[in-house]
């Protein structure tokens, strides 16, 4: 379970879910239930629950609550949800040091999963740069990117939320969540970002963390 532990769910309830007389909203994913309600999130049959219906879980706390997250519930399950956070370079922080850990631990030896949609989205744009003289070369995100970047906008491809910055030459696409999306929508184009190897955001109002 991740509980409510900053604010109430605000958020719509996405297409297709179910809404309980007492306000709860259930999704299925992958087959399995994902209940969000006054108390927080939980996942139906934790133990069977493929990855996938963990990290849309992880997705939807990270929209209600923020990056950073307190659980509850099995230790195992716990460890799961950190686990599955690292493989995935999810952009979460857990409030409890010992997940916290096993995050950071699994994440430092997890490839760096390709995004669909960001490439998607690469693709879209650089099949069109022949006819389109003005548009420049896109590409995924790099750690060796870290540095002054320029804000060049957000896109939203199959239903993920991109965040565009130029180095002058290249155009660099980043997944990122919604939330950091709402923090972004703020920022005019041009402006100069900060963006260290960690993928920690800073502009020149506020740091954001992604």
């Amino acid at each position: 379970m991740i509980p409510v532990n900053q604010s109430r769910d605000k958020s719509p309830a996405p297409q297709g879910a179910q809404v309980t007389k007492e306000g709860a909203i259930i999704e299925t994913v992958a087959g399995y239930a994902i209940r969000r309600d006054e108390a927080g999130i939980y996942l139906d049959d934790q133990d069977r629950a493929p990855d996938e219906a963990v990290i849309a879980m992880l997705h939807h706390a990270t929209n209600m609550f923020g990056t950073t997250l307190k659980t509850q519930g099995r230790d195992t399950f716990q460890v799961r949800l950190a686990r599955v956070a690292g493989l995935n370079h999810l952009q979460v922080h857990f409030a409890d040091p010992a997940i916290e850990k096993v995050r950071i631990d699994t994440r430092a030896i997890a490839p760096v999963p390709i995004s669909r949609a960001a490439q998607s989205y690469i693709d879209e744009r650089n099949s069109k740069r022949d006819r389109i003289s003005d548009i420049p070369f896109h590409r995924l995100w790099q750690s060796s990117d870290a540095g002054q970047l320029i804000f060049s906008g957000l896109r939203v491809v199959d239903h993920q939320n991109l965040l565009l910055v130029s180095n002058g030459t290249d155009m660099i696409v980043l997944p990122i969540s919604l939330q950091q999306r709402w923090h972004l929508a703020q920022v005019q184009r041009g402006t100069r970002l900060a963006v260290s190897s960690q993928v920690i955001i800073q502009t020149p109002e506020q740091g954001l963390e992604l």
